[in-house]
């Protein structure tokens, strides 16, 4: 019951199973299979290939619902989990092949910012180099300036002390 369970349309009941009188005949192939010798993996193969319906419980505990599947719309399934099976690993390896590339953009990205951040730096350090330079000759020409000035006063200044 645990193992092929799923071959049989079956009710519990407290300690009991009910089992419906359709899967009566699936339950007899299954026990002549195994008094036959045959293994768990072998008796679901036999099951499958002789399109045995797989009955699939729905999980509401208030209702039995039941959907028959059988063998060869099993094996399309399994066709079908296999094919979404193979596209998921394409699409992880799309993922990591993008998440490359996003890490490497990043990594420039960094490296042009550190770039542009020490040159301007060189630029301003450039920059407050030459304007010191320049108030330190206007400090150094202030004085020869104000001497100049007093030089060019004009000619009555001189008299008028």
């Amino acid at each position: 019951m645990k193992i092929h369970g799923h071959y049989l349309v079956m009710k519990k009941s407290h300690k009991s199973f009910l089992i419906h009188e359709n899967s009566v005949k699936t339950l007899n192939t299954i026990r002549s299979l195994y008094a036959a010798g045959k293994t768990n993996k072998q008796v679901d193969d036999h099951l499958i290939n002789n399109g045995f319906a797989l009955n699939l419980d729905s999980g509401n505990t208030h209702e039995h619902v039941s959907n028959v599947v059988s063998g060869g719309a099993l094996q399309d399934l399994k066709n079908d989990m296999n094919s979404l099976h193979e596209k998921l690993n394409e699409q992880e390896k799309f993922n990591r092949l993008l998440l490359e590339k996003m890490v490497e953009q990043n990594e420039r990205i960094e490296s042009q910012q550190k770039y542009i951040d020490e040159k301007l730096t060189k630029r301003d350090e450039l920059l407050l180099k030459s304007m010191r330079e320049i108030l330190e000759v206007k400090k150094i020409n202030s004085p020869v300036q104000q001497q100049e000035q007093q030089e060019k006063k004009k000619w009555y200044y001189f008299w008028f002390k």
